[in-house]
């Protein structure tokens, strides 16, 4: 009895330290779990922030280094190659952020400095095609922090023909201001608006900014053949070239979206109730017997002349005849005013709704009858990337 007591008690702690093995290998694998998620998740994090469009901003967590003269050796060592074949692992790895110098004087900005800083995008001598010299873009920007980015982008498509405007948030830092006026210092062709707006989030003062640079650019000694309207963070994704190309093709005609869903009904219907649309109560026309009289709708009904108002995406592509029109004959104030009155996404409005309306009948523009059967309107001047999905 004493034996098989012995025996049990034996075959019990077998048993407790096969337990406790499993146990401990489950543990082990639990751990691992965790720690090999945790990594995934923070890589997966670190690509979407790099690569993400968000609407609301937070706090940069990571340590941005601020620029300094050898910081192309942090990036020449660089696989392109892998980066643009899509191996997400390998870009966030090698991730480099570099942040705007918060003193003056680590950031020199002599015109000399700017073209050593980029020296390697041929800033200065850029050469360009016939095409692109009889066919000159304008660009306009409304922007409010990061200059590094903003010079690189631009060194990397400045062409000596186009035109670019920067119009800059009343919010930005006196320094910000100070380095981009330093920058149009030293060539022609950039100008940076004078006038500030208060630009919002949910894009108030935006068209009022845009259509500050449109002013600016109108002049007829400056010449383009189209505007485009773009944001702080914008990337150029096609050549100059190409671009040039394509605009040709489009041959005046401007590329704007019109969204034809439920948050576009959503918001189409605040402005319907709350305000009157006719070009009377706008004073649209700067020769205001163009606003009187009456026009007929689709079903033989004649209306006192009224905007259709619309949605889309706010960055455009403009023929120069349609900017020339709005510029030289058209009053904005009291769209803008309306426009800027709702909650959000009020950028979203305005160049839909002149392009669209048959009664102003704009240069570049489209029926508006298509709208009012429910077909959405695509554009190709800006691909907005919300999300990257990790395979």
């Amino acid at each position: 009895m004493f034996g098989f007591s012995n025996l049990k008690h034996s075959t019990r702690i077998e048993f407790y330290r096969k337990e406790l093995l499993l146990l401990f290998f489950l543990s082990f694998l639990i751990f691992n779990y965790i720690i090999i998620n945790t990594l995934i998740l923070n890589i997966k994090n670190s690509i979407l922030s790099s690569t993400t469009i968000q609407y609301e901003e937070k706090e940069e967590e990571e340590l941005i280094v601020e620029w300094s003269s050898d910081w192309e050796s942090k990036w020449k060592d660089l696989d392109c190659e892998r980066i643009f074949g899509g191996d997400f692992v390998y870009a966030a790895m090698n991730k480099i952020q570099i942040g705007d110098p918060l003193e003056e004087e680590n950031l020199p900005m002599d015109c000399l400095s700017i073209q050593n800083r980029n020296e390697m995008n041929k800033y200065w001598n850029k050469e360009t095609t016939k095409e692109e010299k009889d066919f000159p873009l304008a660009f306009t920007r409304v922007v409010y922090k990061d200059y590094l980015l903003l010079e690189i982008e631009l060194a990397l498509h400045y062409t000596p023909e186009n035109w670019y405007c920067y119009v800059v948030d009343s919010k930005s830092s006196p320094l910000f201001y100070s380095r981009l006026q330093r920058l149009a210092k030293c060539f022609p062709n950039i100008i940076v608006a004078e006038k500030r707006f208060n630009i919002s989030r949910a894009g108030h003062n935006t068209n009022n900014a845009m259509i500050e640079c449109a002013n600016i650019l109108a002049k007829p000694e400056r010449r383009w053949n189209y505007l485009i309207n773009l944001q702080n963070h914008d990337i150029q994704a096609k050549t100059n070239a190409e671009m040039v190309r394509i605009f040709t093709l489009l041959d005046g005609a401007n590329d704007i979206e019109i969204c034809v869903n439920s948050d576009a009904d959503e918001r189409i219907r605040y402005y319907l109730i709350n305000f009157i649309w006719s070009f009377e109560e706008l004073k649209l026309y700067k020769n205001d017997s163009k606003n009187r009289g009456e026009s007929q709708n689709i079903f033989g009904i004649n209306l006192p002349k009224i905007l259709t108002i619309s949605k889309g995406y706010s960055a455009a592509s403009l023929s120069r005849a349609f900017v020339d029109f709005i510029i030289n004959e058209l009053n904005l104030d009291k769209l803008l005013e309306q426009l800027n009155k709702a909650e959000f996404g009020v950028d979203e409005h305005l160049w839909q709704s002149l392009s669209i309306s048959d009664n102003l009948n704009a240069p570049g523009g489209f029926t508006e009858q298509c709208y009012g059967f429910g077909y959405t309107t695509p554009f190709i001047t800006r691909y907005a990337l919300w999300e990257v999905q990790i395979v």
